[in-house]
């Protein structure tokens, strides 16, 4: 048996293109000199060989691709959790699938509730996210109406102009954002 492209569709689309674990961006864009690359792995959650991570004898050759058996999760962590099946057992696993997508979701239907309405203002921060593009970064700041820049203490002069820079970057790009229609960005 082999997973179906309904199943696909449903685990890429519930885990937002994200790895479970590191919330890593599992298709890196392409740039002028590569294509895109695809480092997301839909891995079982239960193996299909006895002596696989996580083996169980009771699923049928149906069961072991189905969605519930799934998770989406970079080529790292596919190794670290098959190398380590003590600590990532089933149902370790089901529970970090379940807490991610459910991450995904609420993480969306903010984002997608506020484009609808304009208002963020009944917005709590209740997680950080590692910001690992510009376009990331965009999204962030293009939402901002003030800005409190609170960092780590700075140990030399590069790092002081290094985060100074940054952060009047990020605030004068925020300013040009609030001018700007979506289609204009």
């Amino acid at each position: 048996m082999s997973i179906s492209d309904k199943t696909r569709k449903r685990l890429w689309a519930k885990s937002g293109n994200l790895c479970a674990i590191s919330k890593i961006e599992l298709v890196s864009d392409f740039t002028s000199v590569s294509d895109e690359s695809i480092i997301g792995e839909e891995c079982h959650i239960c193996t299909r060989t006895p002596r696989g991570p996580r083996y169980n004898a009771s699923l049928s050759e149906v069961e072991l691709d189905e969605y519930d058996n799934l998770i989406l999760l970079s080529r790292n962590h596919h190794k670290i959790v098959d190398d380590n099946p003590i600590y990532y057992t089933s149902e370790r696993l089901q529970n970090i699938k379940k807490s991610h997508e459910e991450w995904v979701r609420k993480t969306l239907n903010f984002e997608i509730r506020n484009i609808k309405s304009k208002k963020y203002t009944d917005f709590t921060i209740s997680f950080l996210t590692r910001i690992m593009t510009g376009r990331q970064l965009m999204n962030v700041i293009s939402g901002s109406h003030a800005y409190d820049f609170d960092n780590d203490e700075l140990h030399s002069e590069s790092e002081v102009d290094l985060v100074s820079t940054f952060i009047q970057n990020a605030q004068e790009l925020g300013d040009l954002f609030s001018d700007m229609e979506s289609g204009e960005r």
